[in-house]
């Protein structure tokens, strides 16, 4: 893997849980926040279908 994926994967990564992270700050129900999540720039990544819905319950459990 190269240095620049691994750097884009990264902002990625914090992009989400700050999305999540504010979702849960604003008391969206978890539900409701996986299909309101904004994914910005990585709307198109491949698996942001099928794994944003993932992030955001695995988010919301971590802010227990």
């Amino acid at each position: 893997v190269s240095r620049e994926e691994v750097v884009e994967y990264r902002k990625a990564l914090s992009y989400v849980i700050a999305e999540a992270t504010r979702l849960k700050k604003a008391g969206v129900p978890v539900e409701d926040a996986v299909k309101q999540a904004n994914w910005g720039p990585y709307e198109s990544w491949t698996l942001a279908a099928s794994q944003g819905p993932i992030a955001v319950r695995k988010v919301y459990e971590w802010l227990k």
